[in-house]
């Protein structure tokens, strides 16, 4: 394997590590928003206040595919229970799950096919640091 190769699979496994951080933190900001909004919604908060409202826009975006699926259950007088919202989390939570799995497996597989050339060629590593297995 050419010093170029093994340096454009070494960039491959570091976009690949960062594509999976930019899953997990869209995924983090979406859930924030939707346990936010789903907890303000079963408590019964006024929609006009600014951080509510902002909360509920935000929120609304992550759940709106996931709208109309299931009926919210009106509490009375209290608020409400937003089962698309539920849904929702839980849907971005297996996405990102899945999501990450996937890009690990190919991480890992880049790292053990540039690990086994290099033992057959008796090369070392172009980064000092990449030393040790890729963590999923």
């Amino acid at each position: 394997m050419s010093n170029a190769t093994r340096e454009a699979e070494t960039g491959l496994l570091t976009a690949l590590k960062a594509v999976t951080w930019v899953v997990y933190v869209f995924v983090s900001a979406a859930e924030i928003f939707l346990v936010f909004m789903f907890v303000l919604q079963l408590l019964g908060a006024n929609a006009n206040q600014a951080f509510v409202a902002f909360i509920y826009r935000w929120g609304g975006m992550f759940a709106r595919p996931f709208n109309g699926i299931f009926p919210s259950t009106d509490l009375g007088k209290v608020g409400f229970i937003n089962w698309n919202a539920v849904v929702a989390f839980a849907a971005y939570a297996v996405l990102a799950w899945v999501i990450g799995l996937a890009l690990g497996a190919v991480r890992r597989q880049l790292w053990r096919d540039q690990r086994a050339e290099m033992a057959a060629t008796g090369s070392q590593p172009t980064d000092p640091t990449a030393t040790g297995e890729p963590r999923a």
